[in-house]
């Protein structure tokens, strides 16, 4: 992405701050992390690290065109022990490249859920609850158990352990190879690569967010693809990343991260962030073959 087209971006929304908010944002946030690393060794020597929620702690959120958003997750919420794998990282076999329509075709369902309380883990996956708000395609019950690859000790690089509140749009398979899983158990087809984060904006559109933006790079070359990314709308990330920041910090310190770097250093890559709107993304979904 040029210098030239992010001039663009920000001159059409008239508001030059934003995209100088992701940069002093990140680097608040970098030195706070800091700091609180240093105390951490100094206090608690060879103590575990990668607990990413703090008591007290909030997140360090721009004050330009945004409200501090309400911390929403309750204080008897069951999280992770640690999101990122404390010994290191693990390489996940993924079945690929997966577009929406093949991952619908391998899936048992679509759906749009929240993750809710912590369950446990094995040495290979970690379990949560989760409840199903819509199906998109498929059948489910409303209340699952989500089961996710990795554990607090190995985690994928760059696909963290999932927490209390996230939101996603998710394809779905059956879990079939753990004897000892919970009850309606399901995990990612694929692995990983098949699920958005779903947030808000402040007028109340809900967007989906792929991370990685390896399914819907192979999606977009698809003859029929047809939802608008909204990924250099500076303004509406601006407001995302603040909602997130409410009940997932880690995720949204990445993206503030990713795009006060993409800003910075001018990327182009075919392979980055998408930003759909849900509804018009649900619609691709359910039509696609």
């Amino acid at each position: 992405m040029t210098t030239e087209r992010f001039d663009k971006i920000i001159g059409e929304l008239g508001d030059e701050v934003i995209a100088s908010e992701f940069k002093n944002t990140a680097r608040r946030r970098r030195f706070v992390r800091g700091i609180a690393a240093a105390a951490a060794l100094l206090l608690v020597f060879g103590a575990a690290f990668g607990v990413v929620k703090a008591a007290g702690e909030k997140a360090n959120i721009p004050e330009q065109n945004a409200s501090v958003p309400e911390t929403i997750v309750p204080e008897d919420a069951v999280l992770p022990p640690a999101r990122i794998g404390t010994e290191g990282n693990i390489h996940s076999v993924i079945r690929g490249p997966l577009t929406l329509g093949s991952a619908k075709e391998e899936s048992a369902a679509v759906c749009v859920l929240k993750v809710g309380n912590w369950r446990g883990e094995d040495e290979d996956e970690t379990f949560f609850d989760a409840t199903v708000e819509k199906v998109i395609c498929g059948e489910l019950p409303e209340h699952i158990t989500l089961c996710q690859h990795g554990n607090s000790k190995w985690t994928s690089k760059g696909f963290p352990l999932l927490t209390y509140g996230d939101r996603l749009l998710a394809f779905l398979r059956d879990v079939t190879w753990n004897d000892e899983q919970p009850d309606n158990c399901y995990t990612f087809t694929g692995v990983k690569f098949t699920h958005f984060f779903i947030e808000k904006a402040n007028d109340g559109t809900e967007y989906a967010i792929d991370i990685s933006g390896v399914i819907s790079h192979y999606s977009e070359r698809e003859k029929g693809f047809h939802v608008k990314n909204h990924s250099e709308d500076i303004r509406l990330i601006h407001e995302l990343i603040t909602s997130i920041s409410g009940y997932d910090e880690l995720l949204s310190d990445w993206l503030n991260d990713y795009f006060e770097m993409l800003i910075k250093d001018n990327l182009d890559s075919e392979i980055s962030v998408r930003v759909y709107e849900l509804s018009e993304l649900e619609q691709y979904i359910i039509e696609v073959e």
